[in-house]
């Protein structure tokens, strides 16, 4: 049993368990059904989940033989995009979340062409922010896609419904790896001595963020 902190109210900090396998891929996030009571959360409300970054996920409550109201469980995406391991404790909080309006998305690895509606009606319902990667089912297996943005953009999260309108660049994005960044922080301290005030402060995050992704 482990114990459940609480951070602030309606926030509690959870220690991250593998999820149910009927939960892969589809944004789901599970906590003790007394425990959502206790902090305000309802079956279906999405809730912010922070680790070393910060994704959502709609919150359901554990089946009865596998309660634990220190825990959560969720699958590999979503511990990906919150930057955990399970094991690994992150802190939760319910937030509000309206209808997608425009979702753009490019695809991590070559796709057949697809039609968005197609993956708006494959993501129904699923709570999503930008910056996140979600899987597409598609013929028994699962394309993985990153959200370059979303409309409305100015909310906590935005809800895929059926009406929403889904954008797909034609050409995978290429995602940034730690040994690029290191690359790039490398070329700059070499030329170090050229670097303005504000390109040496921008070195200085970036190196401070590398060790934190450690």
């Amino acid at each position: 049993m482990y114990t459940t902190i609480v951070l602030n109210a309606g926030e509690i900090s959870l220690v991250v368990r593998e999820s149910l396998t009927q939960d892969i891929g589809r944004g789901v996030a599970r906590i003790d059904l007394n425990l959502m009571n206790d902090i305000g959360i309802e079956v279906g409300d999405t809730i912010e989940i922070k680790g070393k970054k910060t994704t959502v996920a709609k919150c359901l409550y554990m089946p009865q033989d596998t309660e634990d109201n220190g825990m959560i469980k969720i699958d590999g995406l979503i511990r990906n995009n919150a930057g955990v391991a399970i094991s690994d404790t992150v802190s939760i909080r319910k937030i509000a979340s309206v209808p997608a309006q425009n979702v753009l998305i490019a695809p991590l690895e070559t796709v057949p062409p697809l039609d968005g509606r197609y993956v708006a009606d494959a993501l129904d319902g699923m709570p999503l922010v930008k910056g996140d990667n979600v899987l597409v089912p598609y013929f028994g297996g699962r394309l993985t896609f990153h959200i370059m943005g979303t409309a409305p953009s100015n909310v906590d999260a935005v809800i895929v419904t059926q009406k929403t309108v889904f954008q797909i660049l034609d050409k995978p994005q290429k995602q940034t790896t730690r040994n690029d960044k290191i690359q790039t922080i490398v070329e700059k301290i070499i030329n170090i001595d050229t670097l303005k005030e504000k390109e040496f402060d921008d070195l200085i995050s970036g190196l401070k963020k590398l060790y934190d992704e450690k």
